[in-house]
């Protein structure tokens, strides 16, 4: 791919010079740039490159959205895992559709089978950025922890572990009334709870420093994985540091599997004492002990917020997107006008309309031709393309309704598993208490069997007057004891058809997700592919106006006469929308 370092018109590799402006072509460094993929995006620049991926700028054609995409590496083609790994990025974070997720719009392959992503493209900075140059301050580190306690309460409620939670993938979004909105980020090692693991024995993907200790000990990934690595990330962003110092991925494995985190206060004394606990119990070894999932975090940290006056991130949903209208767009009008003004600007050069010679007159109305073909099968793109926007649209609403309706059952499961723990708790410790009055029982039982002996039911001592009266506390305290902890049973019991009730209907909610996503992908994988075939067309019609434009101005080129002409030209197609002339590799 080639382009003209004065208009920025690209052009095929064979191509040596600008037919507008005469200049030579200069060669792009990323082959990448300047395609189009899946008929509908155009790649315009590189945003960043990673071992597996690279990601892209891009505008939709027809359309003035830019969007990113992410293309897999061509070296990792050729790896099933790898593609499926990259596949489920864009399908576990597609269906969650939550202001703080980034938003995915489609996937697919190149026509070399190249996987790739085509997400919404963000402006700000990630969240290691930020830290980099210190803490935040209480009610920014506040509005960043809520907005991504919610975003992972949507993932785990859709049984979606990220399981590479870290600031790198944490993306902060400014907004115009000064507030940021949080946006997760790269669930490329996500995984489903309701699938089969796509790790070998042996393997461990993660980030050491935010690895929970049951990660590296090789067990299943839980939620609770990532309300650890969200806990270190809580740590960081609080306190400028990591809850462990390490030198290498072994010390910090060993650090996360023995080691008590650093006291947060001793590093930031301003911290409240209900985010520091909340922070150290996110860091819990034991899952057990750390809070039941997100829904629990987000409801601590807005009672933190409305009890230290903090103002609450809103909560938001995602709004439809509108479609530009085709005139609005300048791709089509940009080459009618062209053809109209080199009609104008060759009747001008020639002197009168009966001079242009008949080759150029026949070139010049074929150009128009096509260029009304071209607005025609612009017209029926627009066409196609608002039916994919209406698709779109419909399973955006879809899933907001979804995730609203799963957010609130989340939170009825959350509350109901809280008190299920409790419960748990409390059972446990009751049991400990009948076990202690039943052997305290016991032992004292020992002392009224010595004064019945000594009485030999001949003397009623004072002593044996006392141990009986001491062995009727004990029972009754070890009856009431007992009867506590039946109380507490019931109520785990309780609480456990609770939680199991809410489970089936969170169960029945993820299935008819599914099936309502399965319906609409498969009606918009059907437009999809008509629009593809609809923007080859006008590929192969932009290709054969280049070639005529071409054929017309070569003759001219290098006459003195028509120096003029050309340069009115570069006027008028600098003044025009930039068009990309060709696609090809």
């Amino acid at each position: 791919m080639k382009t003209c370092p004065k208009c920025a018109m690209r052009y095929p590799n064979e191509a040596q010079t600008c037919f507008l402006d005469g200049e030579n072509l200069s060669g792009i460094a990323d082959m990448r740039i300047g395609q189009t993929i899946a008929g509908r995006y155009v790649i315009e620049d590189v945003i960043g490159e990673g071992g597996m991926a690279t990601v892209y700028l891009a505008s939709q054609k027809h359309s003035a959205r830019k969007v990113a995409i992410k293309l897999m590496n061509a070296q990792l083609t050729g790896d099933k895992i790898t593609i499926e790994r990259f596949r489920r990025e864009a399908r576990s974070a597609q269906k969650l559709a939550h202001p703080n997720i980034i938003t995915i719009y489609e996937q697919g392959e190149t026509e070399e089978g190249c996987p790739f992503i085509v997400m919404e493209h963000l402006e700000g900075e990630t969240l290691a950025e930020v830290v980099a140059r210190g803490p935040l301050p209480i009610d920014r580190a506040l509005a960043v922890m809520i907005q991504c306690a919610r975003g992972i309460a949507r993932a785990h409620d859709f049984e979606v572990i990220h399981r590479d939670l870290k600031p790198e993938n944490i993306f902060l979004c400014p907004q115009k009334d000064d507030s940021e909105i949080v946006k997760l980020l790269d669930f490329g090692i996500a995984r489903s709870m309701a699938d089969t693991r796509l790790t070998n024995q042996g393997e461990l993907f993660g980030t050491p420093q935010y690895m929970s200790p049951e990660r590296i000990s090789g067990k299943d990934t839980t939620a609770a994985d990532d309300i650890y690595a969200l806990g270190v990330v809580f740590f960081e962003i609080s306190t400028g540091h990591l809850p462990f110092q390490a030198k290498d991925v072994a010390s910090f494995f060993l650090k996360h599997l023995s080691e008590a985190p650093r006291n947060p206060l001793a590093l930031n004394p301003k911290l409240p004492v209900p985010l520091v606990n909340l922070i150290l119990q996110m860091l819990a070894k034991d899952p057990k002990q750390r809070p039941v999932d997100a829904h629990r975090i987000h409801a601590e940290l807005a009672a933190l917020a409305q009890d230290e006056d903090y103002s609450m991130p809103p909560e938001t949903v995602i709004e439809p997107e509108t479609l530009d209208a085709p005139e609005t767009n300048g791709r089509v009008e940009g080459w009618t006008r062209r053809v109209e003004a080199f009609g104008q600007l060759l009747v001008s050069a020639f002197g009168a309309a009966d001079n242009v010679p008949a080759s150029v007159a026949g070139d010049l109305a074929e150009a128009r031709t096509v260029a009304l073909d071209m607005q025609a099968l612009k017209q029926h793109i627009f066409a196609t393309e608002t039916q994919i926007r209406d698709v779109d649209q419909r399973y955006l609403e879809a899933r907001n309704r979804f995730g609203v309706a799963m957010n609130n059952l989340g939170g009825d499961a959350s509350r109901a598993r809280d008190d299920h723990r409790s419960a748990e708790n409390a059972v446990a410790e009751l049991e400990r208490y009948v076990e202690e009055a039943r052997l305290a029982y016991v032992a004292h039982h020992k002392h009224v069997v010595d004064w019945e002996g000594r009485a030999a039911f001949a003397h009623p001592h004072t002593e044996l007057v006392e141990a009986y009266h001491t062995a009727g506390e004990l029972v009754e305290a070890w009856r009431e004891t007992k009867v506590h902890l039946e109380e507490a049973r019931a109520r785990m019991l309780a609480a456990n058809y609770t939680v199991s009730d809410i489970d089936f209907q969170v169960t029945a909610l993820r299935n008819a997700s599914n099936q309502m996503a399965m319906q609409i992908e498969g009606e918009r994988s059907k437009l999809v592919e008509t629009i593809q075939l609809q923007n080859e067309k006008l590929e192969a019609i932009e290709q054969r106006l280049r070639a005529i434009y071409a054929a017309i101005e070569a003759p001219l080129r290098g006459r003195a006469d028509f120096a003029e002409f050309f340069q009115e030209l570069e006027r008028i197609s600098g003044a025009l929308p930039a068009v990309v002339v060709s696609q090809g590799d």
